[in-house]
């Protein structure tokens, strides 16, 4: 009797043609996420802002049989929904993710929200008509730029992304729109050691460890394709830091 054995990638759900996915944002949780994706059958499609190595993620969704498409960052966000749609032939989920990088230039990351919220309606205008979706947008918690400049930065993003979600859930899921937050804290990325103050790095975490973009990745995907009952919360991702406080 011979017994045939499979490795992980090759032991794999078969394509799963009803939903498709577009991922916005930068950072390597780009390239878990759309791992991820893969992992379940599920195209997904993916911005090249320059700030990670658009390559490396296809190679990496190749390596689950997955398929990855990668767009160019021109266009307003009515165009990049609608080249995301034709390039994957439908859009089912919207997954953005916002990691701002303390080298970016402030007025760039202020106006994150502006741009979030075109890219949702413009999301939700699509889906809304070819039978809804979910869009889940990730920002990450102000611990994570403890000691440095955009610590209060990024608890004003915090805050916007919160309302963008609220605002959409509540407006659209009449047309079976639904609209999640996820919010990180300590996640292991190399982008985060490269820029990390010594604050962040002494941050006692209760799990005594930093998150990981597959943790990261797994919750992201659950909540755009599984969670079908859930909209408009925000899931914080911190390993219990925010446990006892007000985390949203």
């Amino acid at each position: 009797m011979t017994t045939q054995v499979y490795a992980e990638a090759e032991y794999r759900l078969l394509p799963d043609t009803d939903h498709r996915a577009l991922i916005v944002g930068g950072t390597s949780l780009t390239q878990a996420v759309a791992v991820e994706f893969a992992r379940r059958g599920i195209a997904s499609a993916i911005v090249d802002d320059g700030t990670f190595d658009a390559r490396q993620v296809q190679d990496a969704v190749l390596e689950q049989r997955g398929v990855v498409h990668v767009l160019d960052q021109t266009g307003d966000a009515h165009d990049l929904i609608h080249r995301a749609s034709r390039a994957l032939d439908g859009l089912t989920s919207l997954v953005n993710i916002c990691m701002p990088n303390p080298r970016d230039p402030l007025t760039a990351i202020m106006s994150y929200p502006d741009g979030l919220l075109s890219r949702n309606l413009s999301a939700i205008e699509y889906m809304s008509a070819t039978g809804g979706g979910s869009i889940v947008n990730h920002c990450a918690l102000p611990v994570m730029y403890a000691g440095g400049e955009l610590e209060d930065y990024v608890s004003s993003l915090r805050g916007a992304v919160t309302g963008v979600v609220r605002s959409m859930a509540r407006k659209y899921g009449r047309q079976n729109i639904r609209c999640v937050g996820v919010q990180t804290g300590m996640l292991d990325l190399p982008e985060v050691h490269a820029w990390a103050s010594e604050a962040v790095k002494a941050v006692d975490v209760p799990v005594k460890r930093w998150g990981t973009a597959t943790e990261c990745a797994k919750l992201i995907t659950f909540l755009a394709i599984d969670a079908s009952y859930i909209t408009g919360q925000i899931l914080i991702l911190d390993g219990g830091m925010t446990a006892g406080l007000s985390g949203t």
